[in-house]
C-alpha cells in the first residue's frame, strides 16, 4: 500500500492460505453389528487441517448366484460415528471410512473391515403342542419342529419353561421335540411354554399350555374340636397321599332346644386352612359337628363322623363367682371363730366369779348372829 502524508493507506484484499500436509492420514474405524444395522465409528483425527465430515461406506459382499455385488451405501456425519440400519440380519459387509476437510480435501480410505450382520432370533414359536402323558407327578408334551427358514439360523435348542403359581420351577432345554417334565406335585395346575433357539437367539415363546397333574380323591377327614366361651374351633385333617386339599369345610348344628318343634339352623362354614372357627356361640349349649374336604379338582370327600361338644359357662364369670365366693367364707369362718373364742373366755369369767362368791360365804360368821343384841326380859312384880 503507498503511503501518503496524511497517513497509511486503505489494505487489499485479505487472502488466507496456509501449508498443506503431504498426505492426508489414513483414518482407523471400529465396526459393530446388530440384527439389522451396521456402526463405523472413526475415532479423532489432528494435524493442520480441520475435519468436516467422517464418512463411511459399506458394501455388500456378492450373494452367491448374483452376477453383481449389491450396491454400496456411502453415508457421511459431523461426528466420528456413522450408523446405516434397515439391513439384512445375517449378511456380510466390508466396511470402509475416510473424511473431508474444510478444504474440499479427500483422505484415503481406511483398510477394509469385514463384518456380518447378527443372524435373528427364530420368529415363530413351535406349534401343535400337545400333552400326550399325564400322572400324579409328571407331564409329557410334543410339538412340530420348526424348519429353517422358520428359525433364521442353525437349530440349538428348544427352551421350555414351567411355572406353578406364576413362578417358574423348570427352565430347561432340549434338543428334540418333545419332553417330559418330572418331579411336580399331585392335583397342581402347572403352565407349560417353548421357545425354539438358533445360532440368531431365543425366539418368542409359544401360547400357554395349561395342565393338571392327576390326583386321588380325598379320604374320609377326623374332626378336633376346642371351644372358648364363645367360640368354637374344628381342626381338621387328612392322612397324606396323591391330592391336594383346596378347601376344608365344617357344619355346625345347634341341637333342637326343649320345647321347640324344629331344629335350629346349620351354618357351613369352609377355610382354606385347616382351622374353621364359629363364632357367637351361646353357653351352656349342644353342637353337633362335622366335616368334609374338597380337593383341587372339585372333588369332596366322604363327610366325618359327627362330634359333639357342649360349650361351658364364661370361664372368666365363673372364675369371679369362684374367687367371691371363697373370700366371703373366709371372712365369715375367720369372724365366727373370734366370736366363739369371745363367747367362751366370757363363759369362763363368770364360772371363776361365782365360785369366789360360794367360798366366801362358807368363811364368814352369820351377819344376823353378830348384830343382833341381848335382850332381857324384867317382870314388874
Amino acid at each position: 500500500a503507498a503511503a501518503t502524508s496524511v497517513g497509511v493507506g486503505p489494505f487489499s484484499n485479505v487472502t488466507a492460505f496456509r501449508t498443506l500436509p503431504a498426505v492426508l492420514p489414513k483414518p482407523d474405524v471400529t465396526v459393530s453389528s446388530t440384527t439389522t444395522s451396521l456402526s463405523a465409528e472413526v475415532p479423532a483425527i489432528s494435524g493442520n487441517f480441520y475435519v468436516s465430515k467422517y464418512c463411511g461406506k459399506f458394501t455388500r459382499t456378492a450373494i452367491s448366484g448374483a452376477s453383481l455385488p449389491l450396491p454400496t451405501v456411502s453415508k457421511c456425519r459431523n461426528t466420528g460415528v456413522i450408523t446405516i440400519t434397515g439391513i439384512e440380519e445375517d449378511a456380510t459387509y466390508n466396511v470402509t471410512s475416510f473424511f473431508n476437510t474444510t478444504l474440499g480435501e479427500t483422505s484415503t480410505e481406511s483398510d477394509v473391515n469385514v463384518v456380518s450382520t447378527r443372524p435373528a432370533a427364530p420368529r415363530l414359536p413351535p406349534s401343535s403342542i400337545v400333552v400326550i402323558h399325564v400322572n400324579y407327578t409328571a407331564v409329557g408334551m410334543l410339538w412340530d419342529r420348526l424348519d429353517d427358514i422358520e428359525l433364521n439360523g442353525r437349530f440349538l435348542a428348544y427352551n421350555v419353561v414351567c411355572k406353578l403359581n406364576g413362578q417358574n420351577i423348570i427352565d430347561v432345554n432340549e434338543t428334540s421335540s418333545r419332553v417330559a417334565i418330572t418331579n411336580l406335585s399331585p392335583g397342581r395346575m402347572y403352565d407349560v411354554r417353548v421357545a425354539a433357539i438358533s445360532t440368531g437367539g431365543q425366539g418368542v415363546y409359544s401360547d400357554v399350555i395349561s395342565v393338571q397333574t392327576k390326583q386321588d380323591n380325598p379320604p374320609f377327614p377326623v374332626v378336633a374340636l376346642t371351644e372358648t366361651s364363645t367360640t368354637i374351633t374344628a381342626a381338621v385333617s387328612v392322612t397324606p397321599g396323591y391330592y391336594v386339599i383346596d378347601q376344608y369345610c365344617c357344619k355346625f348344628t345347634r341341637t333342637t332346644l326343649a320345647g321347640s318343634l324344629n331344629p335350629l339352623p346349620t351354618v357351613t362354614i369352609c377355610s382354606h386352612a385347616g382351622l374353621v372357627t364359629l363364632g357367637g356361640v351361646e353357653m351352656q349349649s349342644t353342637y353337633a359337628i362335622s366335616a368334609v374336604v374338597n380337593n383341587t379338582a372339585g372333588v369332596q370327600s366322604p363327610e366325618s363322623s359327627v362330634v359333639f361338644l357342649t360349650t361351658s359357662q364364661e370361664i372368666i364369670r365363673e372364675q369371679s363367682t369362684v374367687s367371691l365366693t371363697s373370700t366371703v367364707l373366709v371372712v365369715i369362718g375367720s369372724a365366727a371363730f373370734v366370736l366363739s373364742a369371745i363367747l367362751v373366755a366370757v363363759v369362763v369369767v363368770l364360772i371363776k366369779r361365782r365360785r369366789g362368791r360360794r367360798s366366801t360365804d362358807v368363811s364368814k360368821p352369820s351377819t344376823e348372829d353378830a348384830d343382833t343384841p341381848t335382850t332381857s326380859i324384867t317382870r314388874s312384880s
